[in-house]
């Protein structure tokens, strides 16, 4: 059943759940990942998964143009690293839902990159958000250009289920004044063992610094 999060106390000021860590609060994803979604997720990897992180976020519009996740950009975290994408609402285009290529057309645009962005890079004289901005717009140009009819929108009911390489290229879209969207997002990685879900239980799964840490350690 679709589910109304319309308390704005429930929200941080980036919109993610602000009333504790998502796996200690709602022990329906422990269910689910001790369940049929854990059965595809080993099938995906062909092994044992362990869960390095956890989000549940609210997109809403802001402002009058899309900025952050909203632009095309891949994750770039290890490529063992699959993301499991939960919808709780209806999703589709009007109220963001997420757009992606395959996997080819990524490694297609991550070939001819770094020639696109090294007359806009030097000597690291640009600074963080110039860098991924000139990113972004590198992607959007050869994705406009080059692959606009392999582009597939989101959509689908409450419960949707999304597994996607962490590094293919993508975007969170952009959503129609008064339009809500609410999904969980996980990152994943293969394991010799089975995932400790009742350490995420006591521990959580909230992302705890820079780079993939284990929240069972």
């Amino acid at each position: 059943e679709e589910r109304d999060f319309g308390d704005e106390e429930v929200w941080d000021k980036e919109y993610r759940y602000a009333r504790g860590d998502i796996f200690k609060t709602f022990p329906e994803l422990e269910e689910m990942f001790s369940g049929k979604m854990g059965a595809v997720i080993r099938s995906i990897f062909g092994s044992h998964f362990k869960i390095f992180y956890g989000v549940l976020y609210k997109s809403v519009r802001i402002g009058n143009e899309p900025q952050g996740s909203a632009l095309w950009h891949s994750d770039s975290g290890p490529g063992t690293c699959v993301n499991i994408m939960f919808c709780l609402n209806t999703t589709d285009r009007s109220n963001g839902a997420m757009e992606f290529v395959p996997w080819d057309v990524s490694l297609s645009l991550f070939s001819s990159e770094r020639a696109a962005m090294r007359d806009l890079v030097t000597n690291g004289q640009r600074d963080r958000l110039e860098i991924r901005k000139s990113m972004c717009d590198y992607y959007n140009a050869r994705i406009n250009q080059d692959f606009s009819d392999r582009i597939t929108c989101l959509n689908g009911s409450p419960g949707l289920l999304l597994a996607f390489r962490n590094n293919v290229v993508h975007r969170g879209g952009f959503p129609e004044d008064g339009k809500v969207r609410y999904a969980c997002v996980f990152h994943l990685y293969p394991s010799i063992s089975q995932a400790p879900l009742d350490t995420y239980r006591a521990n959580g799964v909230s992302k705890n610094g820079p780079f993939p840490t284990d929240p069972a350690f």
